[in-house]
C-alpha cells in the first residue's frame, strides 16, 4: 500500500499521525494529456495544479484540509479559462489507517467524496517517470466548497445551460513520492446535459 510519501516527509507530528501541521504548502503540478481516450477533442491545451494548504481542525465535517484544484484550459470553442476547485479532505486520509481500510474493504465515505480501491498498477507519466506499485482508486459523489468551475467550463463546451454536472469521477493513481494528493495520474470525467466529458492529467515533476 503506498501511502502519499511525498506528504508524510513533508508534515510535523506529535506522535504518530496526531495533530499533523504543514511545514509548507504542499502543491503538485500536472499537464494535460491530449490522446483521445484521456481527453476531449474540443480541449487544446491545459495544465493543473493541486494545493493541499489550510488546516482546519473545527470545520463542520469534522478535522479536514482545504485542497484546491487550480485550472487552466485552452478550448477551441470559449478560448483560454481559468478556474478551481475546492474540496476538503479529511485529516484521516493522510494517515496509515485510512489507506490500509481503503485496501481491505475496497470503498470509504466521506463528507466530501467517496472513494473505492480498484487495483495496484504501475504507471509511467509524460515525462516517462515510471512509478510502482500505484494505488489505483476512483473518487465520487464529489462535493465542492463554493461555485464549481468544471460546472461552468463543461457548460461553455456545450454551449447551453444545465443545473449541473452529473457523475463527476477522479480516478487517480495514488502513487509515493508525489505530494498533495498523491496522484501521478489523473482522470477527471462528467457529464452536461448528456454530454460526456474527460480531462487527463499526468503529474510534471
Amino acid at each position: 500500500m503506498r501511502y502519499l510519501a511525498g506528504f508524510f516527509f513533508a508534515v510535523i507530528s506529535v506522535g504518530f499521525f496526531s495533530t499533523i501541521s504543514l511545514s509548507q504548502q504542499e502543491t503538485a503540478f500536472y499537464e494535460l494529456d491530449r490522446s483521445s481516450d484521456r481527453t476531449t477533442g474540443m480541449v487544446r491545451d491545459g495544465a493543473l495544479q493541486v494545493n493541499v494548504s489550510d488546516y482546519i481542525p473545527d470545520h463542520e465535517d469534522g478535522p479536514a484540509y482545504r485542497s484546491n484544484f487550480d485550472f487552466e484550459l485552452e478550448t477551441s470553442i470559449a478560448g483560454r479559462q481559468r478556474g478551481h476547485e475546492t474540496i476538503m479532505l479529511v485529516e484521516q486520509y493522510f494517515s496509515e489507517e485510512f489507506w490500509q481500510e481503503l485496501c481491505q474493504n475496497k470503498s470509504i465515505e466521506t463528507p466530501s467524496f467517496k472513494v473505492d480501491h480498484l487495483a495496484i498498477e504501475n504507471v509511467t507519466i509524460g515525462s516517462g517517470q515510471f512509478f510502482e506499485g500505484c494505488d489505483k482508486v476512483l473518487f465520487y459523489d464529489i462535493q465542492t466548497e463554493g461555485s464549481s468551475f468544471l460546472f461552468s467550463f463543461f457548460n461553455s463546451l456545450t454551449g447551453y445551460e444545465s443545473k449541473g454536472l452529473d457523475d463527476m469521477k477522479f480516478t487517480a493513481y495514488i502513487c509515493d513520492d508525489v505530494p498533495a494528493w498523491g496522484a501521478a495520474k489523473l482522470d477527471i470525467t462528467g457529464k452536461s446535459r448528456g454530454f460526456r466529458f474527460k480531462l487527463g492529467f499526468d503529474y510534471k515533476p
